[in-house]
């Protein structure tokens, strides 16, 4: 079975065109670059890694290493996280979750939603109406 993996920017195009470029010039560095087959989505922000050959020992950790090399280097980089789920790699900005919005909570049961109306009708639920 031939590996395969996904890099995706979370809709930042711009980031995703940068790194596609960066891997295929370290790939080509490494002379590893005619054992990939490497396809920028530009709609999706998105990267797909395929081997073209059987399994390479380490396929995942190399391209894993590049990108993490890339973001400790370049400072402007810095507040991207890399995070990965099986053969998917997202490469996001942190944020945390309590700047990203301002919560309303249930004073009940602790229900949060950003939405007034959205609160106003959950309390209801705890009338039992």
């Amino acid at each position: 079975m031939k590996d395969s993996l996904q890099i995706d920017f979370a809709r930042n195009v711009e980031l995703a065109k940068k790194i596609f470029n960066l891997l295929v010039m370290e790939l080509r560095k490494r002379k590893l670059l005619n054992i990939y087959d490497i396809q920028l989505n530009v709609d999706q922000a998105d990267i797909t890694i395929n081997l073209k050959s059987d399994n390479l020992p380490g396929f995942k950790k190399i391209i894993k290493n590049i990108l993490m090399d890339f973001f400790k280097n370049d400072t402007n980089l810095s507040s991207y996280e890399i995070s990965e789920f099986e053969n998917i790699i997202i490469v996001a900005k942190k944020i945390e979750l309590e700047k990203l919005t301002r919560f309303l909570s249930c004073e009940i049961c602790g229900y949060k939603t950003i939405y007034e109306e959205e609160l106003f009708t959950h309390r209801y639920t705890h009338a039992g109406l």
